[in-house]
């Protein structure tokens, strides 16, 4: 249960310095409530910034 209560702090509540201080949930929130890509090449550029963002999180 400790551990539970542990990762629920730490995706929710916890700011993470490799977000820009935002929590996991929050950039989770916010990528999933953007408006869908119209063009093809906007989508590859989001995958390019999240994959930049994976990155920088090592």
């Amino acid at each position: 249960m400790q551990l539970v209560r542990f990762i629920n702090f730490y995706n929710t509540v916890k700011p993470h310095k490799s977000l820009n201080n935002a929590t996991p949930y929050e950039i989770l929130n916010a990528y999933f409530n953007q408006p869908l890509c119209k063009q093809p090449w906007e989508f590859l550029q989001l995958m390019n910034s999240l994959l930049i963002l994976v990155i920088s999180r090592d």
